[in-house]
């Protein structure tokens, strides 16, 4: 079984072997919690798919000292959360206890206004280093991407890339969308042609048994006038016929 942990804004994920559990000496790692910031740290081992990253250049790597170790110190810039430290002489890997590690908590995140779809990472625009850096501040929705007229961006091959992959995803789903919709519409309508057809054909039934319904009675008055039966009395009008 693989676990993950994300930092706060998804940009970086875990991939462990084994189940995260708290550092068994916590004296061993204080250097993680005095010079690595971390709130408290976990450890287990990175699974074979190891760490992805969203954005590389969101991240920052440091080279620490801890025990008899070198450690390298990940950050992700971007939610500027000190994530984990790893070491090329030990399987273990030790990361920051405040990451995000339920499904739950992944999907809260996946929900907030300012979580970018096309590029699977939480943006915080209102950051002023952001707003000084030229980009747009407050929520994203409702935003346009910066860049030159000729496209969304201005230079970067990654993020073209990516938003290009995304559309093109998007406009395949939108399409699948579309034929279903007219699957359905053209079974709806074929079913319409049905009832209408199979309705048609009782009103064509009742119209015809309206109409032998009204010509009774005066086909009976016809033929009861032709049936030779005798008046009361010495004839003239005023007569009763007789038998009726």
């Amino acid at each position: 079984m693989v676990y993950r942990v994300y930092c706060l804004c998804l940009n970086v994920t875990l991939h462990l072997s084994d189940a995260p559990q708290a550092v068994g000496d916590p004296q061993s790692v204080t250097w993680l919690i005095t010079e690595g910031k971390f709130s408290s740290v976990m450890s287990s081992s990175l699974s074979f798919a190891g760490v992805k990253h969203q954005f590389k250049a969101f991240i920052s790597t440091t080279r620490m000292r801890g025990g008899d170790e070198n450690w390298v110190l990940t950050r992700c810039l971007n939610c500027r959360t000190p994530v984990h430290a790893e070491s090329k002489l030990s399987s273990t890997v030790f990361f920051n206890a405040s990451l995000i590690s339920s499904v739950a908590s992944r999907a809260e995140v996946m929900k907030s206004v300012n979580f970018s779809r096309a590029y699977g990472v939480l943006l915080y625009p209102a950051q002023e280093d952001i707003a000084a850096a030229g980009g747009s501040s407050g929520s994203l929705a409702g935003k346009s991407p910066r860049g030159s007229s000729g496209g969304f961006f201005v230079g970067s091959k990654e993020l073209e890339a990516r938003a290009a992959g995304y559309l093109a995803t998007e406009e395949e789903k939108s399409a699948e969308r579309v034929r279903q919709f007219q699957q359905e519409e053209t079974r709806r309508l074929e079913r319409l042609r049905m009832e209408v057809a199979k309705e048609g054909s009782l009103v064509q039934a009742t119209i015809v048994a309206c109409k032998t319904r009204a010509e009774k009675p005066s086909e009976v008055a016809k033929k009861r006038g032709h049936s030779g039966g005798k008046w009361a009395g010495s004839g003239g009008a005023g007569g009763t016929p007789v038998g009726l």
